[in-house]
């Protein structure tokens, strides 16, 4: 890593040899892509607990947060994504990391990926714990080295060793906190709470968010009551039969450049020095999702962070990875699908029953 000494806050600092890391890791996702399945699924979060209809509303916000989609009162139509993040399609029971992507539809203004400049959509990518367990780009091309050296191992049975070997020993802080999201116990994704874990630009601040259920899980602990290995989609289409569900849409600013890192993913911000600002309401209308129609619409999103606006620009290594690699995977993917990759509209809303 590059010294971080005397930065000044929301300043980035890539290393010099992030371009050619990122360029490997491109290379490797290609060769990770499962492109055998039909339907080529996501490389990563594939398994899907359910794309919802969704209203994010945002409020009378402090002033010097009224800045790109929190510019002024108004209530966007959006979709909302939760998700596994292994790259393998496994029970839910299994440990994992859990996704919640949130898309919101009716954005105007110009984008920042070129060729989705007149979009109109606006994504922020959330999991289920506070950190993420990559701190940058040469994190992400040596987990990316280990795991398609797991998807060589012609054995089952030693699959686990290349991870083991090439990754485990030199990262022992990263893997640390894998293990602990993964040990996370949730009953409902709806019940959860979701952090960006990466910071962004909001104007002149850098900022991370996160979503917070008004209604949290139960006295058990968010230990599932069912079996099933789709238990968190059966949890959704229960809880959406019967009510609406909220979130609260927060976010927290960076005030120490040194103790709050751009560029480590893996360094919580403190909440005591810098606590969560609600700027937003997400309400989930009670419906029915869990129908073909919807899981083909779902199958053919794709969310990227940098399906953004500038005032919202994505910050550190590990969103400099994503913007490149989202894109080239998504676009395979879609090739290898045969579908147009077009980002959804406000008036496709209403024609997604």
């Amino acid at each position: 890593m590059t010294p971080t000494t005397n930065l000044k806050l929301g300043q980035e600092n890539p290393p010099e040899s992030e371009k050619q890391a990122i360029a490997a890791i491109i290379k490797l996702s290609q060769d990770l892509l499962n492109k055998a399945s039909d339907p080529v699924q996501r490389q990563q979060h594939p398994k899907s607990h359910g794309c919802v209809k969704a209203e994010f509303t945002v409020e009378d916000v402090p002033e010097h947060f009224r800045i790109g989609v929190f510019k002024e009162p108004r209530t966007y139509r959006a979709w909302i994504r939760f998700s596994n993040g292994s790259s393998n399609v496994q029970s839910d029971l299994k440990g994992d990391v859990r996704g919640m992507a949130i898309k919101l539809v009716g954005v105007s203004g110009e984008k920042l990926l070129e060729d989705e400049r007149n979009a109109e959509t606006q994504d922020f990518i959330l999991i289920n714990y506070p950190v993420l367990f990559l701190q940058d780009a040469q994190d992400t091309l040596a987990i990316s080295k280990a795991l398609l050296a797991v998807k060589n191992m012609p054995i089952a049975p030693l699959k686990p060793l290349p991870f083991l070997l090439m990754f485990a020993p030199f990262h022992r802080k990263q893997v640390g906190i894998l293990k602990t999201i993964r040990q996370q116990q949730m009953a409902n994704p709806l019940q959860a709470k979701y952090w960006s874990t990466t910071p962004y630009q909001l104007g002149s601040h850098a900022i991370k968010f996160a979503a917070i259920p008004r209604e949290l899980e139960s006295m058990k602990a968010g230990v599932p009551t069912s079996k099933s290995d789709n238990f968190f989609r059966e949890a959704m289409v229960q809880q959406l039969s019967q009510q609406d569900v909220y979130f609260d849409f927060a976010v927290q600013v960076q005030t120490n450049a040194e103790r709050m890192p751009i560029e480590d993913a893996t360094v919580e911000w403190s909440e005591q020095e810098s606590p969560f600002i609600k700027v937003a309401t997400i309400r989930i209308p009670k419906q029915q999702f869990d129908t073909e129609s919807r899981r083909a619409f779902d199958e053919n999103l794709s969310f990227n962070p940098w399906h953004a606006l500038p005032e919202h620009k994505p910050l550190g290594g590990v969103n400099r990875v994503r913007k490149k690699v989202y894109q080239v995977i998504s676009k395979l993917r879609h090739q290898l699908n045969q579908k147009n990759k077009q980002e959804p509209k406000d008036e496709d809303f209403d024609s997604q029953p």
